[in-house]
């Protein structure tokens, strides 16, 4: 999780999606997975972290975290690869259709001096678009995000396995 984690684009900040709905990769969410997994004994007890059973209560949580903490990242990174993507994609449909408008008015006034005006100044336009894109990266990004989300799916599935190995040796 954490090799994955490190080379993943950075998420914005606030998350999208509605509250609650990536809770487990939040600093508070994180703060609760430590609380859950390692919590401090109360004052007055004694420390059980070295009994077998509190251990392995400990490492199932702290599994079961990792796991729900990889699907949250991997929703997030395929959330925002989407939103990119959506962007990318609606400034190649406006590039699209002024470059056809552009066409249709020199082909029916070629003469009019209006006419080549209107298609210098949406050929910039088209120029203007398309260098913002490349400037801003958005097609980079769609990518990047789309390999984390892959990646942190494949870090789920891993836990997901060690779940049923686990299963599987306490049967």
């Amino acid at each position: 999780f954490g090799l994955v984690f490190d080379s993943a684009p950075p998420l914005p900040r606030p998350l999208p999606g509605g509250a609650g709905q990536f809770d487990r990769i939040t600093i508070q969410g994180t703060l609760h997975l430590a609380a859950v997994t390692a919590p401090l004994p109360e004052q007055g007890e004694k420390a059980v972290a070295g009994l077998p059973t509190a251990l392995r209560t400990r490492l199932l949580k702290a599994l079961l975290g990792l796991y729900r903490k990889s699907h949250q990242m991997a929703d997030a990174h395929a959330l925002i690869s989407s939103r990119n993507d959506s962007q990318v994609s609606t400034v190649q449909i406006g590039c699209l259709l002024l470059g056809t408008a552009i066409t249709i008015i020199l082909i029916e006034a070629p003469d009019w001096r209006v006419s080549t005006l209107a298609a210098a100044v949406g050929a910039a336009v088209i120029s203007a678009a398309t260098s913002f894109t490349k400037l801003i990266g958005f097609e980079t990004k769609v990518a990047q995000h789309r390999m984390a989300s892959a990646a942190f799916r494949d870090c789920a599935n891993d836990v997901e396995r060690l779940f049923s190995a686990l299963a599987t040796s306490a049967n």
